[in-house]
């Protein structure tokens, strides 16, 4: 039957069998020399059947059968006309008297009836492997162009993303510099405020009301130079690789001790315990150590209830600091970011800029360790810095806490 698959398909190349019913070799003819090869046929007996499976198949090989050459030809000629390039190439057999080479330019090759089925059957396989070839170049040649507009995409995504980061990076050294200037340009006008408070505190010739304000003034400006120390201790964080710190050999002890006695004295009212033991000669930066402990201190004095507990010990090799104070537990959200900069936790640091936690975790890190808070209502509030008593040089990472 015209234009019907025939037997089973064995493989994914689809042969055209052509008869032009002019006394040459049938379709079925063609199609059973040609079936010990294995590949799918589909006959067409009409020229109509044949334009119409070559619009919408794509075959490996044309095999026309016409008993008049140029009848064949036009055949050929009309079935190329269908198609785009390039063209399917066609085995004609007909009755010219001699065999033709295959032509590239007409993609056809001429043989001589009667039929060699032999050589039909090389002549077949011959344009069955170009056209396999040709499929896999063409898969090749579209993976390739897929390939390539993936690596261009991602080409031009990472050039947007390079760019926006240095802009990013640029905007943010240009803000740093800025806060730096501000917190140095800030810094002698709030010394005067403060020398010329402190004298007026020290004369006995104000009343009682007036000195009560130079109190406040005081104190209003020593908050404002501790908000803008931090400032200026964030902006040299972020301007360099490392936050910069001094280590040498130093009796902890005696910084612990006398950090914890001026808070004692600026807060009398407020009961501060402190526990010492162990080996406490350390390799550290006794100023930036202090800078990190008043913060942990202070930040307990101001926002916990009741005494506050500190404690510095040597545990195997590092040294463990601990401030302790009861009240209100810290929210479990809070406690994830409470390091970050410029966290604006009302009950944790009002009125501030939220950096003093994040200094105190800067220098603990700049000395190779890390700090940790725990808090619950049973239990209270910890805060446990803890870093190496000695300094190894090639320490990369911070000392994990359990």
């Amino acid at each position: 039957m015209a234009g019907r698959i025939e037997d089973v398909v064995r493989d994914d190349v689809s042969i055209l069998v052509v008869s032009d019913g002019t006394g040459g070799p049938t379709g079925v003819e063609l199609q059973a020399a040609l079936d010990p090869l294995g590949h799918r046929m589909i006959r067409a007996d009409t020229m109509a059947e044949a334009a119409r499976l070559v619009s919408r198949t794509k075959f490996a090989v044309i095999v026309v059968a016409a008993r008049l050459a140029a009848h064949g030809l036009e055949i050929v000629r009309r079935l190329h006309a269908l198609e785009r390039i390039p063209r399917t190439p066609v085995l004609l057999a007909s009755d010219v008297g001699e065999e033709r080479p295959f032509d590239p330019q007409a993609d056809v090759e001429v043989l001589n009836l009667p039929i060699d089925g032999e050589l039909m059957r090389r002549r077949v396989q011959m344009f069955v492997a170009l056209h396999r070839r040709n499929e896999e170049i063409a898969r090749l040649a579209s993976a390739l162009a897929e390939e390539t507009k993936r690596a261009a995409a991602a080409t031009a995504a990472a050039r947007t993303a390079t760019t926006s980061a240095r802009r990013a990076e640029l905007s943010i050294r240009r803000k740093d510099k800025m806060i730096g200037i501000l917190g140095h340009d800030l810094r002698n006008p709030l010394s005067a405020i403060l020398l010329g408070s402190g004298r007026l505190i020290e004369t006995g010739s104000l009343s009682p009301r007036t000195k009560a304000v130079a109190i406040s003034i005081h104190h209003a400006a020593q908050r404002m130079r501790d908000l803008v120390d931090d400032i200026l201790e964030f902006a040299r964080a972020a301007s360099t690789a490392t936050f910069p710190i001094q280590p040498r050999l130093t009796n902890l002890q005696e910084v612990v001790t006398a950090i914890v006695e001026e808070i004692r004295q600026a807060n009398p009212s407020k009961t501060i315990t402190l526990r010492a033991r162990g080996d406490l000669l350390t390799e550290c930066d006794p100023d930036r150590i202090a800078q990190a402990l008043g913060n942990l201190v202070t930040n307990a004095v101001q926002h916990g209830d009741g005494p506050v507990a500190v404690s510095v010990e040597e545990r195997q090799g590092a040294i463990s600091m601990r401030v302790h104070n009861r009240g209100a537990p810290i929210p479990r959200q809070v406690r994830s970011a409470i390091f970050d900069p410029f966290s604006s936790h009302d009950h944790l640091a009002p009125g501030g800029l939220g950096l003093g936690l994040h200094i105190v975790e800067t220098i603990v890190r700049a000395h190779g360790g890390a700090i940790v808070v725990r808090s619950s209502r049973s239990r209270g509030t910890t805060f446990e810095a803890s870093w190496p008593r000695r300094r190894e040089p090639d320490r990369l990472g911070p000392l994990l806490l359990h």
